[in-house]
């Protein structure tokens, strides 16, 4: 990767924790690369009034043994915000293996949450934004995501985030279209999760603040994260070094 990453005539980095990441461990790099973060086409991924009854938060992805701990966080955090009162709604969907689905499962039994979390199933790229439309928050609790396209697809279809804060995703998201949860900084630990409580007033921060920020979330992603700028960008730096 090193050699790779040295050799190229231009590096295009998904954020600047990209950025930051490739020149600590492949070196720093001399030659020249812009920050381009990913992009999503913002007439595809938008929002809708149909939204499910209860006040819900949302979590996707292809969730391993290795990812579980970002939903059940989420699920405690839940279990707490449920017990103050709040009647909120856990949605999870996407590509979940066998033995997390089941860890998963026996948390919301053991929790008595079982009117409370739902597993949508898989997805796919065309009916992802009916995924997206059918809740009201995004969480992204992943430790250290570089530039994750999840977020901006939320945030096109004008969900707020509550998310780490760590890795590339503070770059994406600021205070107006959601909350960032502090975590320690660590390149040796990988599963690295808010407080329980952190997250449950997390939740109740954003309910609160609902609108304002559901309506700042899609003004930002039209505005920075629209496939048009991105796929521009990589025209002209193409064009530019395949004349050469």
């Amino acid at each position: 990767m090193a050699f790779l990453y040295h050799q190229a005539d231009y590096v295009f980095w998904q954020s600047k924790f990209c950025k930051l990441s490739a020149n600590k461990f492949l070196g720093k790099r001399i030659g020249p690369g812009e920050i381009l973060y990913n992009a999503v086409d913002t007439s595809f991924f938008k929002p809708t009034n149909k939204k499910n009854k209860n006040f819900s938060f949302l979590i996707t992805g292809n969730i391993d043994n290795n990812l579980n701990y970002r939903v059940i966080a989420a699920i405690y955090a839940l279990n707490i915000v449920i017990k103050r009162g709040y009647k909120f709604n856990l949605l999870i969907a996407g590509k979940i293996d066998k033995i997390t689905l089941n860890l998963i499962r026996k948390v919301i039994n053991d929790l008595g949450l079982k009117n409370f979390v739902r597993y949508l199933g898989k997805y796919n790229q065309n009916n992802a934004p009916k995924v997206y439309q059918s809740s009201h928050v995004y969480v992204m609790l992943k430790y250290k995501d570089p530039c994750p396209n999840t977020v901006i697809e939320a945030m096109s279809c004008g969900m707020p985030i509550l998310f780490s804060m760590s890795g590339g995703i503070p770059e994406l998201v600021d205070k107006k279209c959601g909350l960032g949860l502090k975590v320690k900084d660590s390149w040796k630990e990988k599963k690295i999760v808010p407080g329980y409580n952190d997250i449950a007033n997390g939740m109740i921060e954003i309910y609160k603040n609902y609108k304002f920020m559901s309506k700042n979330a899609r003004q930002r992603a039209v505005e920075r994260f629209d496939i048009k700028h991105w796929i521009s960008r990589h025209e002209k730096s193409f064009n530019k070094y395949l004349t050469k």
